[in-house]
């Protein structure tokens, strides 16, 4: 049997190897699928048959079907709505015991779709006073305000304005030692070449720049894109620490944000860097200061050591700091799940500290969408090994949401008693992995059909798929 060359589709215990078969590109569509025909989907509809489905001994109800659109359950099986529905009753009329499902597979223009269900994130994030988000389903997307690295350059890029030349140095605590980075075109994608911390950053394709709607379908590389730009990012604005080291160049080690003691900093208590048990006399603050706009040349930079002062008090002040990401302080974290707090890396004899990268900041406006860590969704999807869908795959769900896709989710969370385990089908605006523009992302409401782009600190829904999913 087919498994469309994944080994996993990233959720725990969930993986594809004996999973039915599954067209692969170039294969006839209806050779594995039939049902109505292959020009059935080719439009993004699928067309729609009653059938007849016991649900007790005694009682059938009637659901609407299509041999094109199945369920998809934790060990990676691809199910058929009837053949699934069957071995439930086979098993007593009873889910007990039996393999849960996980998303739907559904096969329209063309591509082989697969929608997991959304994701709920268990440690969502908050803002900088500590004022906590519910654990949540919407997430801002990616690096907003700053040019989307995706075109190679023979040339050094200088990134930082003019008035930070002063901080350009090495050796001194709280100073930069290199204001360059390079793209570097390696054949099959591009290398972002951080010459602060010497770490190189790989997007895996140069197909990944911003794109007009329904033209991409390589989520996974867009997914991979957006986490990369953020950690090159984080290492771009690294500052040295003063901290001599003999560790070689790369090497990472952890960084502790305590107090002038060494303790965890009580509230209202100033916090500081601390590597190795030696305090670095650095105030824990986003080393953010010379960020610029997207396609703008200013001198300025966008975050100001203002806003930098302004964010820290308010961490001070409620207690927290940026190593939280929610995991051991639930009630008062920065980060989302994925995401990394401050971390050293050792470059020419000293450690570097890289704290997360904060590209829409506000002096004023602390709230879920300024001051938080850049990307959510794409360092969500990272930690999960999923990747956002993109937007003609999220059309297709659109298409189908009130026909064959409610009937089979309305199968499994009525009939079957699933309701705890999938959730209602999404009628919300998704997020596509594909930017619009440098600050935009592309979103598809699978509720009426809208097709637009939007700024991406908004925080839209995540319908994830498996990484390299298959299309015809």
């Amino acid at each position: 049997m087919k498994n469309n060359g994944l080994d996993s589709i990233g959720i725990p215990g969930l993986n594809v190897i004996g999973a039915p078969a599954v067209s692969v590109i170039g294969a006839p569509l209806e050779l594995t699928y039939g049902g109505g025909g292959k020009a059935d989907g080719a439009n993004g509809f699928l067309s729609v048959t009653s059938k007849t489905v016991p649900t007790s001994p005694t009682q059938t109800a009637n659901i609407a079907y299509n041999k094109k659109c199945g369920i998809i359950d934790e060990n990676g099986k691809e199910w058929d709505v009837l053949d699934w529905h069957q071995r439930w009753v086979d098993n007593g009329y009873s889910a007990e015991g039996l393999s849960k499902p996980v998303g739907l597979w559904l096969n329209a223009f063309g591509l082989h779709n697969i929608f997991l269900w959304p994701i709920t994130s268990n440690v969502s994030y908050s803002d900088v006073s500590g004022t906590v988000a519910q654990v949540d389903t919407t997430f801002a997307l990616f690096v907003y305000n700053i040019n989307a690295i995706t075109a190679a350059t023979a040339e050094d890029r200088s990134v930082w304005p003019c008035n930070q030349s002063g901080m350009i140095a090495h050796g001194t605590a709280g100073k930069y030692k290199s204001d360059t980075w390079r793209a570097v075109n390696n054949g099959e994608g591009l290398d972002m070449i951080c010459d602060n911390t010497g770490e190189t950053f790989t997007i895996p394709s140069r197909n990944v720049g911003n794109a007009n709607a329904f033209t991409k379908d390589n989520a996974d590389e867009y997914m991979e894109s957006h986490y990369q730009q953020c950690e090159f990012f984080r290492a771009l604005f690294a500052v040295c620490s003063g901290i001599a080291t003999t560790q070689p160049n790369g090497t990472k080690t952890t960084v502790e944000i305590l107090n002038a003691s060494g303790q965890q900093a009580a509230v209202g208590e100033d916090m500081y860097f601390w590597i190795g048990g030696t305090n670095t006399g650095l105030k824990a603050k986003y080393n953010l200061n010379c960020a610029v706009s997207a396609n703008a040349s200013v001198t300025t930079g966008l975050l100001t050591q203002t806003i930098a002062d302004a964010i820290y008090d308010k961490q001070v002040d409620a207690g927290i700091n940026m190593n939280d990401t929610g995991v051991n302080s639930d009630t008062k974290h920065v980060l989302c799940e994925g995401m990394k707090g401050a971390e050293a890396v050792a470059v020419d004899g000293y450690w570097y500290i890289k704290t997360p990268f904060i590209s829409n900041p506000n002096a004023t406006a602390f709230n879920v969408n300024n001051n938080m860590a850049d990307a959510p969704a794409a360092y969500i999807c990272k930690a999960r090994g999923v990747s956002l869908n993109t937007e003609r795959r999220l059309y297709t769900y659109y298409l189908n949401r009130t026909t064959v896709i409610t009937a089979a989710i309305n199968l499994l969370r009525s009939t079957e008693g699933l309701s705890a385990d999938v959730p209602a089908a999404v009628a919300a605006s998704c997020w596509s992995a594909v930017r619009y523009a440098a600050t935009y992302g592309w979103y598809v409401n699978t509720s009426n059909g809208y097709c637009n782009s939007n700024i991406s600190y908004f925080r839209f829904y995540l319908l994830p798929c498996p990484l390299a999913s298959a299309a015809f």
